[in-house]
């Protein structure tokens, strides 16, 4: 016996409900987990992952963190915010001659920056 209208009907509303669940789940659950990109002024987007996972390292590795920070500078040198956390890290470990090299290098990029991103410069010195 062959599958009626009304029979299509109801098994594609019921196929799409489920997709529906599933899909729903599978973006809350992407939501849930996805860590929000800080923003600062770079044109490398990979360079951006890079400072966001230096800075997510900062607290638990700062060797990691100073590392991840230097591959972002080696993605985009004109990297002034990724300069100046550089910098801040060098200071906090005691790296006073790293850490007024690279605070310089961003005090001399913060023309391409925002004004936060410029404050935040600027507090460095």
């Amino acid at each position: 016996m062959r599958p009626g209208k009304d029979d299509v009907l109801n098994e594609l509303r019921r196929l799409t409900v489920r997709l529906q669940s599933k899909s729903a789940v599978s973006f809350a659950a992407l939501q849930k987990n996805a860590a929000p990109l800080e923003a600062a002024t770079t044109s490398s987007l990979e360079a951006l992952k890079s400072f966001n996972a230096a800075r997510r390292q900062t607290y638990s590795s700062r060797a990691d963190s100073i590392l991840l920070y230097k591959r972002a500078i080696e993605m985009d040198p004109e990297f002034a915010m990724a300069h100046a956390h550089l910098g801040r890290n060098y200071a906090d470990s005691v790296e006073q001659k790293l850490a007024a090299e690279s605070i310089r290098r961003a005090y001399l990029l913060r023309g391409s920056v925002t004004d936060k991103e410029n404050y935040f410069i600027t507090l460095q010195l």
